[in-house]
């Protein structure tokens, strides 16, 4: 197989699950001898946490990145995307003009398309509708409802989803939804997980 430049987009810091699930796999993807470059997508505070050691290609900053430069520079580019603004906040300025894998931490994405627009009930609702229609959000309710009942009307998993070129789940439960939001397949991978604190496998 011929290297691959990778451009990975992922929150890049010690306190970020995702992140330490993201290293595990780039990391294999080099010792496969392909070529991985970092774009942190923290956003705020989060940008100040130290950062996990850096892959072959570097740690950049999406926010600072150039779509364009970032299309005709890699082979592809890999999202990492969840529930936490925070640690992904960059990644949805720049989503739309990405022609990304996105790999989808969370079923459930509620939170963070609440900070993205900073609880602008009027956005959001407009961003519901137009994912979910009209019965998504019925005129006596807020953005935010029980979470269940969310989870089954308007996660906000298919607004992220549908811009995406492929994508990546972890679980069945939820694979449905991307395969009709995103443009392209959708596979199943369980996700990959290094715990140095866990104890020894029982005899």
């Amino acid at each position: 197989m011929n290297e691959l430049k990778i451009a990975w987009l992922a929150p890049w810091n010690v306190q970020s699950a995702v992140a330490r699930s993201a290293r595990v796999v780039a990391g294999e993807l080099e010792r496969r001898g392909h070529q991985v470059a970092v774009f942190r997508t923290e956003v705020g505070a989060a940008l100040d946490l130290p950062a996990l050691p850096a892959p072959s290609g570097g740690v950049h900053f999406l926010a600072h990145a150039s779509p364009d430069e970032m299309r005709g520079s890699f082979d592809v580019t890999v999202a990492q995307i969840g529930d936490h603004l925070g640690f992904h906040g960059a990644l949805l300025d720049k989503l739309a003009q990405l022609d990304v894998v996105g790999v989808f931490h969370d079923a459930f994405l509620g939170n963070l398309i609440y900070c993205w627009l900073d609880g602008d009930e009027r956005a959001l609702r407009d961003l519901t509708i137009q994912t979910y229609g009209l019965h998504a959000w019925t005129n006596d309710e807020s953005y935010l409802i029980d979470v269940t009942d969310m989870m089954k009307r308007r996660p906000m998993l298919e607004c992220v989803a549908r811009s995406t070129v492929a994508a990546v789940a972890h679980a069945e439960h939820y694979a449905g939804r991307l395969r009709a939001a995103s443009k392209g397949p959708v596979e199943i991978i369980p996700l990959a997980f290094s715990c140095d604190e866990m104890p020894p496998v029982p005899s």
